[in-house]
């Protein structure tokens, strides 16, 4: 049960590093997928409120975060645990960039 509230504090420590650091912005997302085992490339953002109707999802999911893909046209939902990096102003970040930002 601890090890899960430890996970569960980096994954709200990463996602709020992440919201600091790009804000509304579009990134560049590389990401694993399991259904076809490689890695995809999506282009995000986080707090987009196009086409939000009041319906579906109401919570934040655990260990992930939810962006919307600028390709699709629609919300994706990504896992942390198959997040590789993004690439935002030229550089990328990968999880252990994104997590220590605050220290």
């Amino acid at each position: 049960m601890q090890d899960i509230d430890i996970e569960q504090q980096v994954a709200d420590q990463f996602l709020d590093n992440l919201k600091s650091l790009v804000g509304n912005r579009f990134v560049g997302l590389r990401y694993y997928s399991n259904s076809a085992d490689i890695v995809k490339k999506y282009n995000i953002s986080l707090g987009v409120k196009k086409h939000i109707k009041g319906t579906g999802r109401k919570d934040e999911p655990n260990f992930a975060f939810v962006a919307y893909d600028h390709n699709a046209k629609h919300y994706r939902t990504f896992n942390l645990a198959n997040f590789k990096y993004i690439s935002f102003r030229g550089r990328f970040y990968s999880f252990e960039d994104i997590y220590n930002l605050s220290a």
